[in-house]
């Protein structure tokens, strides 16, 4: 059974969610993003936010976590 695709603003509200909890911001801080390219290529929330996360991590951005480990 395919799943339904969700809509871009859901899309968002999600992503957003995510960012705060993990990365302790949301997309209003990343101004000039086209966060609808992210959508449009099929990537998840979780999938955009944790390799945010790995790459902050990477950088020794502190406060931030995995969401897969």
């Amino acid at each position: 059974m395919e799943r339904k695709r969700i809509s871009f603003e859901e899309w968002k509200v999600r992503l957003n969610a995510l960012m705060a909890v993990v990365m302790g911001r949301t997309t209003s801080t990343f101004e000039g993003w086209n966060w609808r390219k992210l959508y449009d290529a099929g990537c998840t929330p979780g999938r955009v936010v944790d390799a945010m996360a790995q790459t902050w991590e990477e950088l020794g951005v502190f406060g931030v976590g995995r969401i897969n480990g």
